[in-house]
């Protein structure tokens, strides 16, 4: 009761505010800015960076993936709390090989990591929409996995080390904005480069009344 309340008061003064200036808002516009969205958001990147050089070769791949299924609540006059759940694949993968020549003799080491993590988590964000735009970010939390890790200096007289280790995917956000050309439904996606591959932002979200 003391939330709607609370509600209630703000678009009063929301409304009295408009009146005052001349610009009432329509029984259109007072809808729009209400309701609750609810959709799908994704974000992924991936990249591939290789070095070589002086007896050295390396290859670093990483790639992710959230899909996220978000519904609002309504936290004031055109602002909604998002809250949903992503699920997030990830890898991340390394090979590193030197081949040198010592005084004892070629001294040759490979090494290799491929992490993958996989899983769902609980992802929150805000909306705000009405004068034509609107805005949206979530905040997407880590997740846990494991790394397959391969130390070989055999070829350098030492040993050859092999073990999963943890590894984890850090936190990250997706965002967007654009213009509100239908009070109902907000669309887009922004995609940016990275190197070696690119990161992708897509969203698709519905207003219910």
């Amino acid at each position: 009761m003391r939330t709607e309340a609370i509600g209630s008061g703000l678009l009063m003064v929301w409304l009295l505010a408009a009146c005052a200036e001349g610009t009432a808002p329509s029984p259109e516009e007072t809808a729009s800015a209400n309701g609750t969205w609810s959709g799908t958001v994704t974000r992924i990147w991936s990249e591939s960076v290789e070095q070589s050089g002086e007896g050295v070769r390396s290859l670093i791949t990483q790639s992710y993936e959230a899909v996220v299924r978000v519904s609002s609540i309504q936290a004031d006059v055109g602002a909604w709390e998002l809250a949903g759940n992503a699920e997030i694949i990830s890898s991340f993968t390394s090979d590193y090989e030197s081949h040198t020549t010592t005084p004892l003799g070629p001294c040759n080491v490979h090494y290799t990591d491929d992490a993958k993590a996989k899983g769902s988590v609980q992802v929150e964000g805000g909306l705000e929409a009405g004068d034509g735009f609107y805005q949206f970010h979530l905040n997407i939390p880590g997740l846990d996995g494991s790394n397959d890790t391969v130390r070989d200096d055999s070829g350098c007289r030492g040993p050859n080390n092999i073990e999963t280790t943890p590894w984890s995917v850090a936190p990250i956000t997706a965002a967007g904005s654009g213009d509100l050309t239908d009070p109902d439904h907000i669309s887009g996606s922004t995609t940016e480069p990275r190197e070696g591959g690119e990161d992708t932002v897509t969203w698709d979200l519905t207003r219910t009344p």
